[in-house]
């Protein structure tokens, strides 16, 4: 019964969110290198990279930014960032390798 209770009671982290999000396909819309978009539960947020510090104008973004976490959203758009750089790897290597 406890070991019920405490996997009932195991709270989804942050990146465990962002995580969720990109596999279901959420994906940020890039306005510029440092200034994207991300659709959220409750509204559309901001995301900007400042000499690589990140800012989100989510209630969670604005209040986590003094405590040094980030917001899923954030979270999300690094994700994105990693997958880009990813894509673009495999794309260079495989034209290559084709040559």
């Amino acid at each position: 019964m406890q070991e019920c209770i405490e996997k009932s009671s195991k709270r989804t982290t942050r990146a465990e969110k962002a995580q969720a999000l990109f596999k279901s396909g959420v994906r940020p819309i890039e306005w510029s290198a440092d200034c994207w978009t991300v659709k959220g539960s409750k509204g559309e947020y901001t995301i900007k990279r400042d000499n690589d510090v990140f800012t989100c104008n989510c209630p969670d973004g604005l209040y986590r930014s003094h405590q040094g976490e980030l917001c899923k959203h954030i979270l999300l758009v690094q994700l994105f960032i990693d997958w880009q750089r990813d894509v673009a790897r495999w794309a260079v290597k495989t034209m290559v390798e084709a040559l």
